[in-house]
């Protein structure tokens, strides 16, 4: 006879192997651990508190129909089964707060649930000496700051549409509106990229390759008038997902058949899905394929790593590297951990590739790297890959997929958003979406692909979104941020010259 054990009982003793392997590892290798939630609501604001063994940042957002505040906790997991976890009780009168839920997400994320009375926006505090979360939900009246007292009042949903010259030539419109689905808020930012006094730039984290930094400060320190968030990047690495020119060098390679968005040497927006191929040659030999640009050099794989990638090479016993100053071989190493000329470049080699191409290259021999493909890479100013492609001759795309299921959350769901496009008569419009709150729900793929349309555009393109969604001008966020400022490793600068 078979015994078929009951699906709640794998799910607990899935989560017990999952407290069983935390245990055993070392501590900052394991999970957090969510031990407690308390309610300390007050007269002026809704507050429970998340109580670890050391403090995770979560990642909230509002849900409609009815309201509630999702919060996800990374790397965390329950002391016990979900259905045991102690949860504090709701005072009788409480209208705000209707009930508290938690669960394990998945095997690393937690998830609270907070079921409210009527929509509010939350801040989370996160206390790193107490090792405590705190999620905070204005009462009626007022939002509340970190030391508890009365601030600004919340926002609300206010319908229309204001229109301002920010400078002369460039128009900055918000509209919000309502919609079938619920309330929308975006903001439109045009410009003509022709205009003498105008000048577009990608500017990177920290100015270097897979840095990380806040918008307001990357904005801050380029000195731009205007900024809009760029593509998409590792959030752990920085590094950018595909391809990034940036000063007039192209820096990464396309990796996917994604789209892109640049602006060339001529100051005009480029839409495209680039197919650029890598070659280095030497010695007057053929040009020999490279597959990674400023990437870590990978097994089977021939790199190429600039100033852009850092100043030495990863450790890698099994590689032979070319160092190549001023167009020239200068020196070969084996072993990785080689200085990146400022002048040049390092061509790293490894067994797979030695016989048929690392084996012939020698010392003074004239060294170039070439860059070919669907487009003139050479002639680009700065442009990042994202992605689908939105319009094309002036229509809503079909199947906004590219490398994203159909299905996706990334396609299918709701949330801010940014997009770019070039509009019937050579403007550009940036156009940056609210979503995952109560004034303003976000939109879909199809929904920004419409909204393009409708804004006059071209061609457009999906920009990265969700927290990266931001929109400053004159040192001004002008969308509302959910969780505060997320740090960017790319942005587009707009600067201005009066």
């Amino acid at each position: 006879m078979k015994y078929r054990m009951h699906p709640a009982a794998c799910r607990l003793l899935l989560l017990v192997a999952v407290f069983v392997l935390c245990a055993a590892c070392p501590r900052a290798a394991r999970a957090a651990v969510l031990k407690k939630i308390t309610n300390e609501s007050d007269a002026q604001a809704v507050r429970i508190v998340l109580h670890m063994d050391r403090a995770a940042a979560p990642s909230t957002f509002p849900l409609t129909g009815p309201p509630r505040l999702v919060a996800d906790l990374p790397g965390t997991v329950l002391t016990v089964a979900s259905a045991a976890f102690p949860l504090p009780l709701i005072p009788k009168g409480e209208t705000d707060l209707l009930g508290i839920r938690v669960g394990q997400f998945s095997t690393d994320t937690a998830r609270v649930v907070l079921d409210l009375g009527r929509a509010l926006q939350a801040t989370a505090k996160v206390n790193e000496k107490n090792n405590t979360v705190e999620l905070i939900l204005p009462r009626a009246g007022g939002s509340t700051s970190e030391q508890g007292a009365p601030d600004k009042p919340a926002q609300e949903f206010v319908e229309g549409t204001t229109v301002e010259e920010v400078r002369p030539g460039v128009v900055y419109t918000r509209v919000a509106k309502r919609r079938a689905a619920g309330p929308i808020i975006y903001h439109v930012l045009d410009l003509d990229p022709a205009d003498p006094r105008i000048r577009i730039a990608l500017e990177q984290g920290q100015g270097r390759f897979g840095g990380l930094e806040a918008l307001s400060a990357m904005t801050r320190r380029a000195g731009a008038a205007f900024a809009v968030n760029g593509g998409y990047f590792n959030m752990k690495t920085g590094e950018p997902f595909d391809m990034l020119v940036a000063g007039g060098r192209v820096i990464t390679r396309p990796d996917r058949y994604r789209s892109f968005f640049g602006i060339n040497k001529h100051g005009r927006p480029v839409f495209a899905k680039p197919t650029i191929t890598v070659s280095v040659s030497a010695g007057g030999r053929p040009a020999y394929y490279v597959s990674q640009l400023n990437r870590a050099p990978a097994k089977g794989a021939v790199a190429v790593l600039d100033r852009n990638f850092g100043h030495r090479t990863p450790a890698a016993a099994q590689r032979t590297e070319f160092i190549v100053r001023d167009g020239a071989i200068a020196e070969i190493a084996r072993g990785g951990g080689a200085e990146i000329p400022e002048s040049g470049l390092v061509i790293s080699v490894d067994e797979k590739h030695w016989e048929k191409f690392g084996s012939k290259l020698r010392i003074g021999e004239r060294a170039e790297l070439r860059i070919t493909g669907s487009m003139d890479a050479g002639a680009l100013s700065c442009g990042v890959s994202a992605g689908p492609m939105l319009v094309s001759s002036g229509y809503a795309e079909k199947y906004l997929i590219e490398d994203f299921g159909r299905d996706s959350g990334i396609v299918a769901g709701r949330a801010p958003r940014t997009a770019v496009c070039e509009t019937h008569n050579g403007r550009l419009r940036f156009a940056v979406v609210e979503g995952r709150s109560s004034i303003s729900i976000g939109m879909t793929l199809d929904e920004l692909a419409e909204l393009m349309v409708s804004l006059g555009c071209l061609s457009a393109i999906n920009l990265d979104g969700g927290g990266s969604s931001q929109m400053i001008l004159d040192g001004q966020t002008k969308n509302n941020l959910n969780g505060g400022e997320r740090k960017l490793a790319n942005a587009f600068m707009i600067f201005y010259k009066d």
